[in-house]
């Protein structure tokens, strides 16, 4: 029996580096394992959030990677808002420092640009993915997003073909973004990003969600669970290398800071140990802002430390080292089934979880379900600062804080079962995709 042949559309890939590559990086090789052709379809040097190069070390063998260019709009933004003008990774914020101009160019992306700046990818890659599937006929192609607008490859190669089967993968809201819930387009942009969202919804053979918030949030469809989840083997040798420091007590923020997160709360709870000689915090691949910056250097400098980012072994070998790990949950209408990807991470190396935040979603519940830390909103500062208080005088008298339960069954090992038994159940099917058009 010849082997299943599966396509996976993903715009952010090794050497793309950040959270967004994880997901499918971790999922490849159970595919792999399982019998399947896997191929993977991605610009050949998009514009990043960040590169390492480790990552690609972890492709498996057997995938076939195929690229198409990808114009660098990073150089356009660079153009209009100079050149120490970032392109926007999950922040559209603007304060009373914004310039005009980058206003303007704020304005475009949300009212003028659908569903996200990559679309300009799609170009070269809806006609690559065509060739690629007349070359090789898939059984089944898999599109995941952010960007959004790669599923609409998917949905362009579904029209097309007669009976390709097509997953979409949703590892964030589309229509209700929290960057498009808190700064908000005008009312046609919005119109048009839902219609763009239910389209794929509904067109989909099968639409993978990371949380049941989201699940609920979007209209009826074929829709399925599929946590983000972590590599437990990566995390198990992270535990194995981290080295934690008697006489120092490390509370460590991983990743970047993203428009709705509570800076200020934060702030204020860590002033609870701010006093304690021993106390190090530790921004880690954090893009810390100016007003970030003078906030730190008004209350003492030599307490934070700011790490770059770097390779992803690495992180979490500091997330296993430290004593207390933050996560900030974004503060708008929808925060509920945000789940990142470090938050399993977190869970995996089972180090205690201080999140902050509004209360109730399913970060808290996961949290709580393993006993893995404490959840606290802006008007619970202090019940904020006697818990870290407390992990605190913890360390210092020797006494390990309360062992989190086991969390194996969030880890893309046994994600990955319920993602081949979806596969199995929707390849199954009596018809058989072909390559014939429409």
């Amino acid at each position: 029996m010849k082997p299943r042949k599966l396509l996976l559309i993903s715009y952010y890939f090794p050497p793309c580096g950040g959270a967004a590559v994880q997901r499918w990086l971790r999922f490849l090789p159970f595919l792999v394992d399982a019998g399947y052709e896997m191929h993977v379809l991605a610009p050949k040097d998009g514009d990043f959030p960040c590169t390492d190069e480790s990552l690609v070390a972890k492709i498996p063998k057997e995938v076939r990677m195929h690229h198409t260019s990808a114009p660098k709009i990073g150089k356009w933004w660079q153009l209009f808002g100079g050149k120490e003008a970032k392109l926007p990774h999950g922040d559209l914020s603007i304060d009373k420092k914004t310039s005009l101009l980058k206003r303007l160019l704020l304005w475009v992306r949300l009212n003028l640009i659908f569903p996200d700046l990559r679309v300009f990818w799609l170009p070269t890659a809806i006609p690559k993915a065509c060739q690629l599937h007349r070359i090789y006929g898939f059984d089944l192609v898999i599109s995941t997003g952010p960007p959004h607008s790669s599923h609409l490859i998917g949905l362009h190669l579904k029209r097309k073909f007669k009976k390709i089967k097509w997953i979409a993968d949703w590892r964030d809201p589309w229509s209700e973004i929290y960057y498009l819930k808190l700064q908000k387009p005008l009312h046609h942009a919005r119109f048009i990003q839902r219609y763009l969202q239910n389209k794929v919804l509904k067109s989909a053979d099968l639409n993978l969600l990371i949380s049941r918030y989201l699940m609920e949030r979007l209209p009826d469809a074929n829709k399925l669970l599929l946590r983000n989840g972590y590599d437990l083997q990566a995390v198990e040798a992270a535990k194995q290398a981290a080295q934690k420091q008697a006489n120092t007590f490390l509370i460590s923020y991983v990743g970047q800071f993203t428009m709705g997160q509570d800076i200020s709360f934060l702030l204020d709870v860590l002033e609870a140990v701010m006093d304690e000689n021993d106390v190090k915090i530790r921004f880690i691949g954090s893009n810390v802002s100016a007003e970030l910056s003078e906030r730190i250097q008004a209350m003492d400098n030599d307490k934070f430390e700011l790490l770059p980012f770097m390779p992803h072994q690495q992180a979490l070998k500091h997330m296993a080292a430290s004593n207390v790990l933050l996560l900030l949950i974004n503060r708008y209408e929808g925060y509920q089934g945000m789940l990142t990807t470090k938050l399993f991470e977190y869970l995996g190396v089972g180090v205690p979880i201080l999140a902050l935040g509004p209360r109730g979603g399913e970060a808290e519940e996961l949290i709580q379900a393993h006993q893995a830390g404490a959840a606290f909103d802006a008007d619970q500062v202090s019940q904020a600062r006697d818990w870290l208080r407390r992990q605190h005088q913890l360390h210092q008298s020797g006494n390990l804080a309360s062992e989190a339960k086991d969390s194996s069954s969030l880890s893309s090992l046994e994600q990955s079962k319920i993602l081949l038994n979806a596969l199995s159940n929707l390849l199954d099917d009596p018809e058989k995709s072909e390559c014939e058009e429409e």
